[in-house]
């Protein structure tokens, strides 16, 4: 017993010395982030394989490898694509090409498949994007903060979506489809 009052006395001694836990993370780019704030998405380093491709042309795969697909998407849209293009058809077609060959260095698709495959991420990457400019608008724009440190976004790129977004015209766009949205009432929610 008295043995066990030693070790738990020595621990208590070694728990002293102990730094204190941090509540930030250094990542891989050295920018800090909160404990529990995720982390941007990476480029893969490995290659995966998609195995199959469904009926509705998403690729299948092994567990692991979906989620890595659909992150690379989302990594490629904001790597790739500048916030200043407006919406998804005004994108450049080169720069579709380019991402769309930057992503097939790390996966491998079934033969025969790719055109399907193209067909489904072309749609996913325009989601993608009105998403990531969505974002941008709520947690950064209307807050006043400035992303460019977080995202592979310029300063002047920044100040011209900003501008975009502030006037008048945008405004009452997005009144007007805010009211369309409430009037579907296929839409589970509040």
């Amino acid at each position: 017993m008295k043995e066990m009052e030693e070790i738990l006395s020595q621990e208590e001694v070694a728990h002293e010395g102990a730094p204190e836990p941090t509540t930030e993370t250094t990542t891989e780019t050295g920018n800090k982030r909160k404990q529990g704030e995720r982390g941007l998405n990476q480029f893969p380093k490995v290659t995966y394989r998609v195995t199959n491709v469904s009926a509705t042309r998403q690729p299948l795969a092994l567990e692991e490898t979906l989620p890595k697909w659909h992150n690379t998407l989302g990594f490629l849209v904001r790597d790739h694509l500048y916030i200043t293009v407006r919406e998804w058809i005004n994108v450049d077609k080169y720069e579709i090409t380019r991402m769309w060959n930057r992503l097939l260095t790390r996966f491998v698709l079934p033969q025969g498949s790719e055109d399907l495959v193209k067909e489904h991420t072309l749609k996913q990457w325009a989601i993608m994007f009105r998403n990531y400019k969505s974002d941008l608008n709520s947690k950064w724009a209307k807050k006043g903060l400035d992303p460019t440190q977080r995202y592979k976004i310029l300063a002047s790129q920044w100040a011209v979506f900003q501008e975009h977004r502030s006037s008048n015209g945008f405004k009452a766009l997005s009144e007007s489809k805010s009211e369309l949205a409430k009037r579907n009432k296929y839409v589970d929610g509040p």
